[in-house]
């Protein structure tokens, strides 16, 4: 079966769904979150919900501005290659952290998952062989690894979102990648993609 040209639901809903919990819903907060104890203590769910919370409203909007525009441009052409790696990004991250970062009690927020919808609108860019796409994500990928290289790991600090003073987390963001590269195959399905978009210009 062919994937189709979609319009992006799952990624308008984990957009809302992260404005919500921020928002509307703030005493969700501390049950979403990624809370390390809580966790290892069986609260399983929170490798998902952590990914929704924010630490503020900068922090919110940056993110979901991200994920938006880089989940609703995977899924429009990937939509179940999109759909893995929402899920499969989020396990991946919050279980790297787990493992790697045991000084790491509290993380929250969608930069992880918009890294490796990057890390995926690049990769599908190239196979697509669009020179416009390519330029583009090419830059947008070389500009998110400056930003968690440089800025995140060596200079220890935010670029863009106000965080309150809570530092970011690189590996967060290296394991969203990370993700994208392992769970995330865009070969055949960009060619179907294509197909598909040549028949309804055809019709």
């Amino acid at each position: 079966m062919q994937d189709r040209l979609c319009f992006p639901w799952m990624t308008l809903g984990i957009c809302v769904a992260a404005a919500l919990v921020m928002l509307l819903l703030s005493e969700l907060h501390a049950v979403c979150i990624y809370d390390r104890q809580e966790l290892l203590s069986g609260e399983w769910w929170r490798i998902f919900t952590g990914h929704l919370a924010h630490w503020s409203l900068s922090h919110l909007g940056w993110d979901v501005l991200c994920v938006l525009v880089l989940g609703a441009w995977c899924e429009v052409q990937h939509q179940r290659q999109t759909l893995k790696i929402y899920v499969y990004a989020s396990v991946f991250i919050s279980m790297i952290l787990l493992l790697f970062e045991s000084e790491l009690f509290y993380y929250c927020g969608l930069s992880g998952i918009a890294t490796a919808l990057l890390a995926c609108a690049a990769r599908s860019a190239w196979v697509r062989e669009d020179m416009l796409e390519r330029l583009v994500l090419s830059f947008l990928f070389i500009f998110v690894l400056v930003k968690v290289v440089v800025f995140e790991m060596l200079l220890g600090m935010t670029l863009f979102a106000d965080m309150d003073g809570i530092p970011g987390v690189p590996l967060a963001h290296i394991s969203g990648l990370l993700a994208a590269f392992i769970f995330f195959h865009p070969g055949k399905v960009a060619k179907k993609t294509d197909a598909v978009m040549v028949d309804a210009l055809s019709a």
